[in-house]
C-alpha cells in the first residue's frame, strides 16, 4: 500500500531518516503559504488599532513575539546603533517597530547600552488583520529565525512576500526560512551585524525601497490545496 509523507521541504530529509524503508518518491513536499482571502478582506477594512508606523520616517516592522532562544534581535540592534554612531540614522528619520512583543524588559539594558532606545519601539499585539495591514505601510519587513528552528519556516514569511515589501530574514544562511526567502528577490538573507547594516542603508538611499515583483501566488493556501488534492488524486488512483 502507497502512502505519502507532506511535510515542508526543509523536513524532508529528517523524515527520510526517520523511515528509511520508505523510498524517496514516498515524501511529497507542500509548503505553508499566506491565506489570499485575508489579503482581499483589506479592500474594505478599517483598522481597529492606530497606525504605529510614522509617516515621516523610514520604518522597519517587525509583526509577533520574540525571545531571547529562538528569535534574538540583537544583530539588527547593533546595527542600528552603528548606523546611529555613524550619523546615518536619527530618531527624526528612522524607527523600528516590534508589534506584538509588547514586553521589551529582556533587551532594555541592551538597547539602553547601545543608545537606541529612541529608535526602536514596542507595541502591544492587535488583530491580525490590522497587522497585515501594518505591513503594507512599513518600508522593510523584519523576520527573525534562529538556528534552533532550523527545519521550520515561519508562516509569516509568507505573509511578508505577500506584501510585497523588502524583507530582512535574520536567519542563518543554512537553514529552512533562509531558503525559501532566498527565493524572494526583495530580500536580504543574514544574521551579520555589518551586513544588516549595509542593507539598511541601501534600501533607505532607495525611498522608497523598491517594491517586489516577484509573483506569490504560488505560495497562496488555494495553491496549495490544489496541490494537495493532486496527490490525493495519485494516491487513489494507484490504490485503485
Amino acid at each position: 500500500e502507497q502512502y505519502n509523507n507532506v511535510c515542508l521541504r526543509s523536513a524532508k530529509q529528517a523524515y527520510q531518516q526517520a523511515f528509511p524503508q520508505r523510498v524517496p518518491e514516498d515524501f511529497i513536499t507542500i509548503e505553508n503559504g499566506f491565506d489570499p482571502h485575508n489579503w482581499s478582506r483589506l479592500d474594505n477594512y478599517s483598522p481597529q488599532s492606530p497606525n504605529p508606523l510614522s509617516t515621516e520616517k523610514f520604518s522597519m516592522y517587525y509583526s509577533g513575539v520574540l525571545y531571547g532562544n529562538g528569535r534574538d534581535p540583537a544583530p539588527l540592534f547593533r546595527s542600528l546603533s552603528q548606523l546611529k554612531s555613524a550619523g546615518k540614522i536619527t530618531s527624526a528619520n528612522f524607527e523600528l517597530v516590534f508589534q506584538g512583543a509588547a514586553d521589551s524588559s529582556a533587551y532594555d539594558a541592551l538597547i539602553k547600552q547601545l543608545d537606541i532606545a529612541d529608535l526602536v519601539h514596542f507595541k502591544p499585539a492587535v488583530a491580525y488583520l490590522d497587522s497585515l495591514q501594518f505591513m503594507l505601510k512599513a518600508q522593510v519587513l523584519v523576520l527573525i529565525q534562529d538556528d534552533v528552528f532550523r527545519l521550520q519556516v515561519p508562516g509569516k514569511l509568507y505573509e511578508y512576500m505577500r506584501a510585497g515589501k523588502p524583507v530582512l530574514a535574520m536567519t542563518p544562511a543554512d537553514t529552512a526560512t533562509a531558503e525559501v526567502a532566498k527565493g524572494y528577490s526583495a530580500s536580504v538573507v543574514t544574521t551579520d551585524v555589518t551586513e544588516i547594516e549595509q542593507a539598511i542603508e541601501k534600501w533607505m538611499k532607495a525611498l522608497p525601497p523598491d517594491q517586489c515583483v516577484d509573483s506569490v501566488s504560488h505560495m497562496s493556501r488555494d495553491a496549495k490545496s490544489h496541490q494537495i488534492l493532486d496527490v490525493f488524486k495519485q494516491v487513489l488512483g494507484e490504490n485503485g
